[in-house]
């Protein structure tokens, strides 16, 4: 599946260009932290393609500042109603529980980025194990390529998790060199990649366009 992120501040803005990507992307992730009222109905009332709902603090690369308990109340507004809320791998237990006992056909990505660097197969292995222990229904790890080897350990990680945990994994490489892994991991299980809608949109370093990464799979397929 393609998502398709939308990090904008004003809400208009945001709800013209998430009915845009909705037109092109199997999900839209809808960046929360992004707006200058976090707001998520507006975009449950006008969306129909399923939706993603992120709300992302400063600890995990985002934008929000404000206390976790109203960040997550936030978010527990759209159980039952979004198709996919992404909760950050360090949401405390009590959370995670009040969450799952809640969500109602909605599912929840267990996530964790690391902004920097790629850690070692051993460290990246034992943290999506971590990630399913959330009780998540799928896993995102996302790293930063400092080497084209970087790629390779994380581009095998889904396979695996498949195979081992039964568990979906979202997994790719940020920055320059890990532009590459947000289409290969398509091919080699990856449970979804994220797009934006143009190079000046990019909601994290390496997004590719959506329209781009569309042509790309169609000549590979």
């Amino acid at each position: 599946m393609i998502c398709v992120s939308i990090l904008e501040e004003d809400i208009n803005r945001a709800l013209s260009r998430a009915a845009s990507a909705a037109q092109m992307a199997d999900v839209v992730e809808i960046r929360l932290d992004g707006l200058s009222d976090p707001a998520p109905e507006a975009f449950l009332e006008t969306i129909s393609t399923p939706l993603l709902f992120t709300l992302r603090p400063e600890r995990e690369g985002g934008r929000y500042r404000g206390p976790e308990k109203d960040r997550l109340a936030i978010l527990a507004q759209t159980l039952g109603r979004a198709a996919y809320v992404d909760l950050e791998h360090d949401v405390s237990t009590s959370f995670w529980e009040d969450f799952l006992s809640r969500r109602e056909g909605t599912k929840l990505i267990a996530s964790c980025h690391y902004f920097s660097e790629t850690p070692s197969e051993a460290v990246l292995r034992q943290k999506v194990m971590d990630l399913k222990n959330t009780g998540a229904d799928l896993g995102k790890l996302v790293t930063y390529a400092q080497a084209p080897e970087d790629n390779l350990r994380v581009l095998s990680l889904p396979l695996w998790a498949r195979r081992e945990l039964d568990f979906p994994l979202i997994a790719f490489t940020m920055g320059p060199l890990g532009r590459i892994t947000r289409l290969a991991t398509l091919f080699l299980g990856g449970a979804m990649t994220y797009a934006c809608l143009e190079e000046e949109s990019q909601a994290a370093p390496g997004q590719l366009p959506v329209r781009t990464l569309k042509e790309m799979l169609a000549w590979l397929r």
